[in-house]
């Protein structure tokens, strides 16, 4: 028996060294089985399996072996309880996360809360420093830095990243204390992967933080070059295109996206995370330019992926993000509804998150559908202030999201329930200075001139929507503007832009294109001053 252990441990290194992940995974469990190791021999061969998981993309079961291998306190053992932490907080696993992270960051001697209540102002703290830095590379004048140095650095990262995209300010302190802490150290890859991630986290959180962003990838692009490694390759462009996301850019975030998904996949090991961030956000570019037969074809494979891979950020992201919208495509809002229900059954941890406030304008948009004007408006009113407690306003473009889809359920509520104005509402949206937002600006002041009898005037200012629509490659709200459009006039003017609207209603499979249009703007007859 131990013979046939030994074998199946040795079968699994090749079957690793032939990224032949799951089949390693396999066999090392088989190993682990059949022999008796001395603890430090079974702590050993586990991290392996556990490595052979996260590089299969079963990160929820990478972590749980991660976290039964950690149990001494050597070097090993804290990145073993770091690795573990993020592999939970990555797949979802909110709480089993948290609590991985806050023995490592005990063990570590790393003085900073998981409690998103502090992390703004430290995060501030944190920030100063950076900057009193200038965030240049710097080559450390003393010694190699120790292997305590690196693993504070590395859980930092590993928090940041873990729940950088579930609670947006403790992953962000997170990974700007892991930049400072890289900038200290002069390690190369470490420096250059944080300050990517940081570049991305500024390009999406100001107009001034694009710029800022923009001078972080210059810096990066050289060093990643002289480096020569496949992850900061990958992650310098994944990032670039998720600032260009934050850019409305979307055709070159797709490219990005592309690009290091290519590089993720074909040459680097565990990164079950940063793959299921760049899905996530390309799922999200492809909303946004009208492409619902291409999220039809890739959505299904990767909620199906998500599931056999117990990931649960990347499944609740598709149920509740993306798969409504297909659903409504279909005009089947009873349909979209239940997948909202299954994705907040799916996303069980405690507070208010980044997957409810991306789901909030997906659920406005199903009752806007539907003609039910009041209960989109209700939804906004109770989670707005979760969205401001847990700070998630302070993110530019995630703000500008929820501006436009509170201006067009404003306009859609009935008399009497004061979401606000929404001509001021359009009006603060404009002042987000997003150029991929003016059309949404234009359709909604549009609407109000609509409502006062100011026909010739809305009709213009409809139709210049849809030119900006047009020049930020917004196709389905460009088709829903000509539908509304040509709802407006009538008669044989309105036949050319109908016939265009139909156009892309069509080739997207939108089977009810008036219910559709009058979600994306709500009709005027429905304001009541």
């Amino acid at each position: 028996t131990v013979k046939a252990g030994r074998y199946f441990e040795t079968a699994a290194r090749k079957a690793a060294r032939a990224l032949a992940f799951d089949k390693a995974a396999g066999l090392f469990t088989r190993a682990l089985t059949l022999v008796d190791y001395e603890p430090a021999q079974r702590r050993g061969v586990a991290r392996e399996l556990a490595e052979s998981l996260a590089n299969a993309g079963r990160a929820f079961e990478a972590a749980e072996v991660w976290e039964n291998a950690s149990d001494e306190p050597t070097h090993e053992g804290m990145v073993s309880l770091s690795r573990a932490g993020y592999h939970y907080a990555a797949s979802g696993h909110i709480e089993q996360g948290k609590r991985a992270f806050s023995t490592a960051l005990e063990r570590l001697g790393v003085r900073l809360p998981l409690n998103s209540a502090f992390a703004l102002p430290l995060l501030l703290a944190v920030r100063m420093r950076l900057t009193g830095r200038r965030l240049e590379m710097r080559a450390r004048k003393s010694a190699t830095p120790s292997p305590l140095e690196l693993a504070r650095v590395d859980a930092c990262w590993f928090i940041g990243t873990g729940f950088g995209l579930v609670e947006l300010m403790t992953g962000a302190l997170f990974t700007s204390y892991a930049l400072h802490l890289a900038l200290k150290t002069g390690d190369t890859f470490r420096i250059v992967r944080g300050l990517a991630w940081e570049a991305a986290i500024q390009a999406s959180q100001s107009r001034g933080g694009k710029a800022t962003a923009a001078r972080i990838f210059a810096t990066c692009r050289p060093h990643v070059q002289e480096l020569g490694d496949s992850y900061a390759a990958a992650m310098l462009a994944l990032t670039e295109g998720q600032a260009c996301f934050s850019h409305g850019r979307w055709d070159h975030a797709l490219a990005k996206f592309d690009h290091a998904l290519e590089l993720f996949v074909g040459q680097c090991t565990g990164v079950s995370f940063e793959v299921a961030t760049l899905q996530g956000f390309k799922l999200q570019t492809l909303v946004y330019q009208g492409e619902y037969n291409a999220l039809r074809e890739c959505s299904g494979e990767l909620l199906e992926e998500a599931r056999s891979n117990h990931d649960r950020y990347l499944e609740t992201f598709i149920l509740g993000s993306i798969e409504p919208l297909v659903f409504l495509a279909g005009d089947r809002p009873d349909l979209a509804r239940k997948s909202i229900t299954r994705a907040m059954a799916r996303w069980q941890a405690p507070g208010y998150h980044l997957q409810h406030a991306l789901m909030a304008p997906v659920k406005v948009s199903i009752e806007l559908y539907c003609g039910e004007g009041a209960a989109g408006a209700g939804i906004l009113r109770r989670e707005w202030p979760l969205m401001k407690r847990s700070h998630l306003l302070l993110n530019q473009n995630l703000r500008a999201k929820l501006l436009e889809v509170r201006a067009r359920a404003a306009l859609a509520q009935p008399k009497g329930q004061p979401l606000g104005d929404p001509g001021k509402i359009a009006a603060k949206l404009a002042r987000e200075k997003e150029p991929y937002m003016a059309g949404s600006v234009l359709a909604v002041r549009a609407s109000l001139l609509r409502s006062r009898g100011e026909h010739l005037k809305a009709d213009q200012l409809l139709s210049e929507a849809i030119g900006a629509f047009g020049e930020w490659g917004m196709r389905d709200h460009a088709a829903s503007a000509r539908w509304t459009l040509a709802a407006w006039r009538g008669g044989k003017p309105a036949d050319a832009l109908r016939q265009a609207a139909s156009g892309w209603f069509t080739t997207q499979k939108i089977d009810n294109p008036e219910r559709w249009a009058r979600m994306r703007l709500p009709e005027p007859e429905t304001l009541k001053r």
